[in-house]
């Protein structure tokens, strides 16, 4: 899948370029856009391009939870992790917030070729977990009084992007097309399991603890890990000026 992709980006490329479409001048840009970054989010981004084409971008958007699969589906094939994993990172990560702020450079004025680095922020995703897929995961049981109980679990991911790719004007160069290659590693995590029912005392409360907090640490090294991804985006947008 992310080979073919990669060939469709490659060929839209020429084919655009030899059409004679170009890329815009150096100056003062306002560009919003929508699309993807396959697989780490669907949303939209306003970006400014200053003169001497310095760039910044910001995106706000969402992760489906069909991407987290596709993240999950990767690790999993090379031996990353096991599906138990697999499955319970997709409870804590799924329909995540995107927030993605990022710099960069087009170096060239007369083509639409452009590098970006920056940061990213998935979080607020996440929903109720049975404990058998925790359990599963991690290796650790729960108590047994508290056996079948459901826990709320979320993650959020604190990610370095990088970014290059090609921007096109297009119809009075106001409609824009473009296309990139790059990556999100996460650099750290902090994710949180909470039980959804009450504790009968102090220690069964201990020992609800001990295993949340273990599930916990597992995940943030999971995370840290193997949560580190190519990205394919595609995006059309309107400038503004």
């Amino acid at each position: 899948m992310r080979d073919l992709a990669a060939r469709l980006v490659v060929v839209s490329w020429v084919v655009l370029a030899s059409a004679g479409v170009r890329a815009e001048p150096s100056g003062y840009r306002l560009r919003l856009e929508a699309g993807t970054d396959f697989p780490a989010a669907v949303g939209a981004r306003l970006s400014t391009e200053f003169p001497h084409r310095l760039r910044v971008s910001t995106t706000l958007g969402a992760l489906p939870t069909p991407y987290v699969d596709t993240i999950n589906a990767v690790v999993v094939a090379l031996d990353g992790y096991p599906q138990t994993t697999a499955d319970l990172i997709r409870d804590a990560l799924q329909n995540s917030l995107i927030w993605r702020i990022q710099a960069g450079w087009r170096p060239f004025a007369a083509h639409g070729f452009y590098a970006d680095l920056g940061y990213g922020l998935v979080t607020l995703g996440g929903g109720a977990t049975g404990d058998q897929i925790i359990a599963a995961a991690t290796g650790q049981s729960p108590t047994a009084s508290t056996r079948g109980r459901e826990y709320d679990i979320r993650s959020t991911l604190h990610m370095l992007t990088v970014e290059i790719g090609w921007e096109w004007s297009l119809w009075r160069d106001r409609i824009s097309l473009r296309a990139a290659i790059g990556g999100a590693f996460t650099l750290g995590s902090l994710t949180s399991i909470r039980p959804q029912f009450t504790t009968s005392g102090p220690a069964e409360a201990r020992l609800v603890q001990a295993f949340t907090s273990f599930g916990e640490g597992y995940l943030d090294g999971i995370y840290t890990s193997y949560v580190h991804t190519p990205v394919l985006s595609v995006a059309g947008g309107y400038r503004f000026f």
